[in-house]
């Protein structure tokens, strides 16, 4: 037996202990250095000082884009327009008290906030001069803290407030910007820090006598929902805030929110959620205020602001036309139970709208249905349902001419006669009267709102009517149908640019 030669890797550091720590204040140095150009002098400085060449022609123009990519994220982080009546209302109150701003997604808690930094911004106390921590702080400003949950949204909520109050000067506190007095220094001199809760906790902790609560005027707290229990936000507030005395010397409160109240049991009595809502108002020291609050708060003066609504409840009879049954699937001999759902769906449709929109939507899925390879569905099962779609459609259109109102069902009906009389008839001579009116309709199905979307587009467009344009907006309109378009055969990477085109058509058609 032949003697093996097993081979031995000895690991060790490649210099001691001591030696890395002799060389880190000189690298750190340099990298925060090198931070230092790229973020404030660009990238052009930073490849001039540091010899970073571009290689080919391709990328000839790197620096360029990388600035302008930083411009556009700039420019697409503007909050446009002016405030409406309610955020004013919410931001007059915010102004004289701490506030809970509890608004839905898109109804312009952001816009409330930055209004409230610009108002808070550039204050100063008369102190100056060296901190124990060894910031020298030429002026002991007054700081806004925007507190938030995450680093993903303190990097979106720096790029906001910095794009939206240029004049003011932003940092971001994440990770271990606490580590270095650079970082510190840098902190200190901003006029907002939009700051993760973990590093608010390590800056009041650790560095009390430059980051403390008295120093900041403003605090922003984003999700504020989560202050309750341990979470970071109401660490701060127990901790720090509530024991500041002097309530002079607190800051002022602003809490943004979509949802009060999270993590609710699910036998909770309203006596329960109302405990909740004031425990998050004790900690916070703050009161909740809603668009629907400000009528009791302002004795009805936001009434004032609101449209006019007429609400009207339209009925229509179920039980009647009766249209003859749809034709039988039976004999199709579908192997998978998700085709023979998609038909009962069908089925369904066809009693709630009658024949007339069930044909035509019919008509449309026999043009643009695929076939469903991943289960198997072989060439001639694929045949025969496209075969059957046609000959219901078919069936649809014929029974459309013979049933009663057209084969429309009454539902149908009184939804044609409602858009006839908001959109059509508003407009006398059936083109557009420029009054930018929009309807929204909800349904259940999705297949009902694609359903009615082709039944719409094609009764307006051959009434030749320029008035109404009609368009659908669903999770996953594949779906609703499985395999249309023949998305399934497109890889992950042009599935992904086919819808991001389709969302961007979409909303250019509905701009």
């Amino acid at each position: 037996m032949s003697s093996q030669v097993i081979p031995t890797l000895i690991l060790r550091p490649p210099a001691s202990k001591e030696d890395v720590d002799a060389a880190e204040p000189s690298i750190r140095a340099t990298i925060e250095e090198a931070d230092r150009i790229l973020r404030e002098e660009g990238a052009d400085a930073f490849n001039a000082k540091y010899g970073v060449a571009d290689t080919c022609e391709g990328n000839s123009n790197r620096s360029t884009l990388a600035n302008n990519d930083n411009n556009g994220a700039l420019e697409d982080a503007i909050v446009r327009g002016d405030p409406r009546p309610y955020q004013i209302a919410l931001l007059e109150h915010a102004k004289k008290a701490n506030t809970i701003v509890h608004l839905g997604t898109g109804q312009g808690k952001t816009l409330i906030a930055l209004k409230l930094i610009d108002e808070y911004a550039h204050e100063f106390e008369p102190d100056s001069g060296n901190t124990d921590s060894g910031v020298c702080i030429d002026a002991k400003k007054k700081q806004t803290w925007f507190l938030v949950p995450s680093v993903a949204l303190a990097v979106q909520h720096t790029q906001t407030v910095r794009a939206n109050l240029p004049s003011l000067t932003v940092e971001t506190a994440c990770h271990t910007a606490s580590n270095s007095e650079e970082s510190r220094r840098k902190l200190a001199s901003a006029d907002v820090v939009v700051i993760t809760h973990g590093s608010a906790l390590d800056l009041l902790r650790s560095y009390g006598d430059v980051f403390n609560l008295q120093r900041v005027n403003l605090l922003v707290m984003d999700e504020c929902h989560n202050c309750t229990g341990k979470h970071g936000y109401a660490q701060i507030m127990n901790t720090f805030f509530h024991r500041i005395m002097d309530a002079t010397q607190r800051p002022r409160i602003l809490g943004l929110t979509a949802s009060p109240i999270i993590n609710i049991k699910k036998n909770v009595t309203d006596t329960g959620l109302s405990s909740l809502m004031d425990e998050l108002e004790r900690i916070m020291d703050a009161r909740i205020y809603s668009y629907a609050a400000l009528d009791d708060e302002d004795g009805g003066q936001m009434k004032a602001f609101s449209q006019d609504l007429d609400e009207a409840v339209i009925a229509f009879d179920s039980s009647s036309p009766t249209f003859p049954p749809p034709p039988s699937f039976d004999h199709l001999e579908l192997h998978m139970s998700s085709r023979e759902k998609e038909l009962n769906r069908l089925s369904r449709l066809y009693y709630e709208l009658g024949p007339k929109a069930t044909g035509e939507y019919c008509s449309v899925l026999a043009n643009e249905l695929s076939r469903n390879r991943y289960e198997n569905e072989s060439k001639e099962e694929f045949e025969r349902l496209v075969s059957y779609l046609r000959r219901f459609a078919s069936l649809c259109e014929e029974r459309s001419h013979q049933a009663y109102n057209h084969g429309k069902s009454n539902k149908l009906q009184r939804l044609e006669d409602l858009l006839d009389d908001q959109f059509v008839r508003d407009s006398g001579d059936g083109s557009d009267d420029g009054s930018g009116h929009v309807g929204l309709l909800f349904v259940e199905r999705r297949d009902t709102a694609v359903a009615i979307h082709h039944y719409l587009r094609k009764k307006y467009r051959e009434g030749n009517s320029s008035c109404l344009r009609s368009d659908v907006l669903v999770r996953d309109a594949s779906h609703v149908f499985k395999y249309t378009n023949s998305k399934h055969k497109l890889s992950q990477r042009e599935q992904d640019e086919l819808n991001r085109k389709s969302e961007e058509e979409w909303l250019h058609r509905v701009r």
